[in-house]
């Protein structure tokens, strides 16, 4: 029986993008449809790591303990270079600092436990998450989009919403439909991962270390020529093993996974057990476009690069972030024309820069760790010292500064470093954090969540009268907070204001108040929306 359910947004993709994407909506009250093709959540731990920013959005979901919970402690957050993951070590990478830049921290954990808590996340709150459900086709309207889906017993159904996200994946059956062209080299390598279990709980190595890379300064040495990937699944017996291939048939039965596996661990075989293997290929793409009409591409959907760094997943719930309060706000009947066309604007150029620098990391690996190892003890000092790159990258993911939907008023940018995160409240850029409280538990960034809000000092009362002027004149609410006094990171005067979107992005900054500021704070209110 084909059966029709309406809703606002249709996310097509289950896995940690579509279901973020879903939880972020339901912050703003917006129903969703989510169609996963797969029975359940992955098993399979496949990405791993979540960056600071991420973990602020999962820690405002209220989910941020759940997941670390599930995560390697802190510390494992370095690179370690070894005979093997229990033998000798050549060298470590030194662990990024931890800065005040944000209320939390990143996280070391596996793709499976984010889509897990996610998924149980979304079912307390009763949204619409459909297993084993296939989407096949879509159709859009001036109005609407129209998707046919088919569950794994063959039933066709019918879902029809304002707007469809595609969050499917690399190989997007929604981006295909649409004819969307990736920009980029499709296949820079093809890899299998192979999780295994092999208790080494007792072993120090699985509370120091979350990557391990066995490679040899002994040219002669077999098997050590380009060095393997090893991670630390759980701190515990969980390991996944990367095998490069060429083609499927490269791809090495249980046995000699388990074989390969106990000789970069440097335990017995007998130790070791196959659970299961993932197939992947890496690429360093971007999609041309990430929207057609009423129809957008988020995730791996819209890029796709190298995991090295792990901006992967972290792009992609960006991206959704990113999304989400613009999707609100356009089925509110509150965003203006360019709104909805500002996600590609803004999140576009972020998946070339992630895509640049994840590329980049992968070079420094393939080509110059093996050799650097098997040269003079300066030049591979000197290599760890760089090798820190590839994990400091706080600016990378706190840095991100948007031009669209943004007025500068001749303000300075943002400064953007891939490595290091300078705060500012300049137009384009995250607002930055600022505890409020002595117990350190209330940050700035908890007040951006679903609706626009305008931060000053000591005018509270003034940017009021106006904030409420502003919102009727519009008809869109905007909240009004004060900074406390002797808050940094902030340049804005006793009479300044900034406008800040509902996802933390400053829109708007004035440091005095002319004569016009009505009109200044409701065209940047306006502006912020899409309506200009």
């Amino acid at each position: 029986m084909n059966q029709e359910t309406n809703t606002d947004v249709i996310i097509v993709g289950g896995g940690p993008v579509g279901l973020s994407l879903a939880a972020f909506l339901t912050r703003f009250n917006v129903q969703c449809v989510v169609l996963e093709k797969d029975a359940g959540t992955t098993e399979h731990p496949r990405s791993r790591g979540l960056t600071v920013r991420t973990m602020e959005q999962f820690r405002q979901l209220g989910i941020g303990d759940a997941i670390r919970a599930g995560g390697l402690p802190a510390e494992t957050d370095v690179f370690w270079v070894c005979e093997s993951v229990t033998g000798k070590v050549y060298g470590v990478t030194n662990p990024a600092p931890v800065t005040v830049h944000s209320p939390t921290t990143k996280c070391m954990v596996g793709q499976d436990v984010v889509q897990s808590v996610l998924a149980d996340h979304l079912a307390e709150r009763g949204v619409n998450v459909r297993w084993s459900t296939q989407a096949l086709s879509f159709e859009t309207s001036d109005d609407s989009v129209t998707l046919t889906t088919q569950q794994a017993d063959g039933t066709q159904s019918t879902v029809i919403g304002q707007f469809l996200v595609a969050a499917d994946g690399a190989s997007s059956d929604v981006r295909h439909q649409l004819d969307i062209p990736m920009s980029g080299p499709d296949e820079l390598g093809r890899f299998a991962n192979h999780l295994m279990e092999a208790d080494l709980s007792h072993h120090p190595v699985t509370r120091q270390a979350g990557m391990f890379i066995v490679a040899s300064p002994d040219r002669e040495r077999p098997n050590r020529e380009r060095g393997h990937f090893v991670l630390n699944g759980n701190g515990k017996d969980r390991w996944l093993v990367v095998q490069p291939i060429t083609s499927d048939t490269e791809i090495m039965a249980p046995a000699e996974v388990e074989t390969w596996t106990a000789e970069l661990l440097g335990i017995s075989a007998s130790d070791v057990r196959f659970i299961n293997s993932a197939t992947w290929r890496m690429s360093a793409q971007v999609a041309e476009r990430f929207s057609e009409g009423r129809v957008m591409l988020c995730g791996d959907a819209a890029h796709r690069f190298p995991p090295t760094g792990g901006f992967g997943l972290n792009s992609g719930v960006q991206d959704a972030h990113n999304l989400a309060w613009k999707l609100a706000f356009a089925v509110r009947s509150w965003a203006g024309e360019s709104l909805l066309p500002s996600y590609e604007t803004e999140r576009r150029p972020v998946a070339v820069s992630n895509t640049s620098w994840s590329l980049s990391n992968s070079q420094r690996i393939t080509t110059k760790l093996v050799p650097t190892l098997q040269s003079d003890r300066e030049a591979w000092e000197a290599f760890m010292i760089d090798f820190d790159n590839h994990l400091h990258s706080e600016g990378q993911a706190l840095g991100p500064c948007y031009a669209s939907q943004v007025i500068d008023a001749g303000n300075e940018p943002a400064i953007h470093n891939a490595r290091y995160y300078h705060p500012s409240d300049a137009p384009g850029g995250r607002f930055p954090h600022m505890w409020l409280d002595s117990e350190r538990q209330d940050s700035t960034l908890d007040w951006f969540d679903d609706q626009l809000v305008l931060v000053c000092r000591e005018s509270y009362s003034s940017w009021q009268v106006l904030a409420q002027q502003a919102a009727e004149d519009i008809g869109i609410p905007v909240a009004v907070k004060q900074l406390p006094f002797g808050t940094s990171y902030s340049s804005i005067d006793q009479q300044g204001a900034v406008l800040v979107r509902p996802d933390g992005y400053v829109a708007w900054r004035i440091s005095n108040q002319p004569e016009a500021l009505q009109d200044e704070l409701t065209k940047a209110v306006r502006m912020s929306v899409g309506q200009l």
